[in-house]
């Protein structure tokens, strides 16, 4: 029989997280321009300033991941950098 901490750890994927972002984007739209969207920004300029251009390895939250991928693309030449998520 599964168990509650079951049910929790099959909603942890990508997919999931990005249900999540969407429905806080279209529900509380200001909120999520300031828990996730600013902070992906901040968090990819970040690893780009102090990390450069070789690889990066950086434990973020899965909300954030496909945020910081998206600003990552946009700061490589040719949006060539890639983000390996969970």
């Amino acid at each position: 029989m599964e168990g509650l901490g079951d049910r929790v750890e099959a909603l942890k994927t990508r997919e999931h997280a990005r249900l999540m972002t969407t429905w806080m984007g279209e529900a509380l739209p200001d909120v999520a321009e300031v828990m996730i969207r600013r902070r992906d920004v901040i968090m990819a300029n970040c690893l780009r300033e102090r990390c450069g251009d070789g690889q990066v390895v950086a434990v973020v939250g899965m909300a954030h991941v496909d945020g910081i991928e998206r600003e990552w693309g946009k700061a490589t030449s040719g949006g060539r950098g890639r983000v390996l998520g969970a």
